[in-house]
């Protein structure tokens, strides 16, 4: 818009060069603009005063889509876990004349219409994000949804065991497969640790659980079992020909049983007989093992043989120096 000068102006319009009709201050550009066009206008007065130029370049618009969407750029998207909530979220949502409506589908069927999907996934599967705009264009794009490809998750344990009252038992679990790193967990125990010494004073299952970091689990028991051996015996004595009578009461499974008399073993039998030929004291110790866990347990006991007096109920006064007196 020319100002100033004098009376009507007159305006002279080029386009890159070439002169155009247009003899106003306006021109319409024509469409569509593909290319950069330089105009240039001669302004001019009713006293032919000037002339004034100016110059000015006209850009196309960018290159843009109406209506585009993209999920990912690789189309892939590894989740850790399985049956665990995420959010995905879309790279593009662009609409050049407005968005009508997003549609987030799965096995053909919508679960959202926002513009980030909450998913929580238990296995690998497309998800597909579809957009219409005011104009009615429809476009579509699609993802995969998957996860890492690990074994699944298993635990081996050490075997049953048997043990001694009073002995330890070392206990180990060992996790493979799963997701990330695994935790370890014994029952009752509060240790979160692979292996464990335990000393029960009676057989006890302990349970020991792993899991990863997806929160899956596996449980297995190991059963310890305290083998109680007890050595117990008393004796009595056998008048008719001065011997020991023994009667075992020791308690225990799979007994084998070592008889000794002053350190010297003389019989394996659980209720031997003991034949004695003197009055002196002694000492009678049985020792006890259990076959399965080699438990041992030992007792003993003083003998005191049985003292006897014998009464004469007949003399002989004969002379020969046997029994010719009775006192």
């Amino acid at each position: 818009i020319a100002k100033g000068g004098y009376g009507l102006y007159n305006y002279n319009w080029t386009k890159d060069g070439t002169p155009l009709p247009d003899v106003t201050s306006t021109i319409k550009i024509p469409k569509p603009l593909i290319q950069s066009v330089v105009y240039e206008v001669t302004v001019t007065d009713a006293c032919n005063l000037g002339p004034l130029k100016r110059e000015f370049t006209v850009n196309p618009p960018p290159a843009i889509s109406p209506l585009d969407v993209d999920i990912d750029a690789d189309d892939t998207l590894i989740f850790p876990c399985r049956n665990q909530d995420y959010t995905i979220v879309p790279s593009v949502v662009y609409s050049f004349s407005g968005l009508a409506d997003l549609e987030w589908i799965n096995q053909n069927q919508v679960f959202s219409h926002d513009t980030n999907a909450a998913v929580n996934p238990a296995m690998s599967d497309y998800y597909f994000l579809r957009a219409t705009d005011l104009c009615g264009n429809v476009t579509t794009d699609s993802v995969y949804l998957t996860f890492p490809d690990v074994q699944p998750l298993d635990l081996i344990t050490s075997e049953d065991k048997t043990i001694c009252s009073g002995d330890p038992a070392q206990l180990v679990a060992t996790g493979s497969g799963g997701s990330g790193i695994l935790s370890y967990t014994w029952e009752d125990q509060g240790i979160l640790a692979p292996s464990i010494t335990v000393m029960p004073q009676q057989t006890t299952q302990y349970i020991v659980t792993v899991s990863d970091v997806c929160g899956d689990e596996v449980s297995k028991s190991i059963l310890v079992k305290v083998n109680e051996v007890l050595a117990d015996f008393t004796y009595s004595y056998d008048e008719s020909d001065f011997g020991i009578v023994i009667a075992n009461y020791s308690k225990g499974e799979n007994l084998t049983f070592e008889w000794a008399l002053d350190r010297e073993a003389f019989s394996d039998q659980p209720n031997p007989y003991l034949a004695m030929d003197d009055v002196e004291d002694h000492v009678l110790a049985l020792t006890v093992t259990d076959t399965l866990a080699g438990c041992k347990d030992i007792n003993s006991q003083v003998l005191l043989p049985q003292m006897f007096t014998y009464i004469p109920s007949a003399f002989t006064p004969n002379g020969d120096g046997y029994n010719d007196v009775f006192k």
